[in-house]
């Protein structure tokens, strides 16, 4: 019988930071940058609701089965939603952050 020469050592988390850390981190700060964006969709929604939806957008949501003005609110509830998600994880973040490092 062969005995396999390879020893796996120690997990890498227990070894040495792993770069699939850091590639986390970066997925998490993207994803954080696009939440605030989502501010955008907030303006655009409550814009599109006091000036009328427009005629192709009215159309699409028609095909869809959904009145328009239903799915521009939604759409508003969710971009408001995504906004305070982002306000939240940034005030977390300020707030583990030392005097110093402001």
């Amino acid at each position: 019988m062969r005995r396999c020469r390879f020893s796996p050592g120690p997990p890498a988390s227990l070894s040495s930071p792993s770069p699939s850390g850091e590639a986390n981190r970066l997925a998490l700060t993207v994803s954080t940058v696009l939440l605030g964006a989502q501010i955008l969709g907030v303006l655009g929604s409550a814009w599109q609701l006091l000036s009328g939806v427009h005629d192709s957008k009215a159309d699409e949501l028609h095909r869809l089965g959904i009145d328009p003005e239903l799915g521009v609110a939604l759409n508003l509830v969710y971009s408001a939603v995504a906004s305070a998600v982002f306000v939240w994880v940034l005030t977390r973040w300020l707030a583990t952050r030392g005097p110093a490092q402001r």
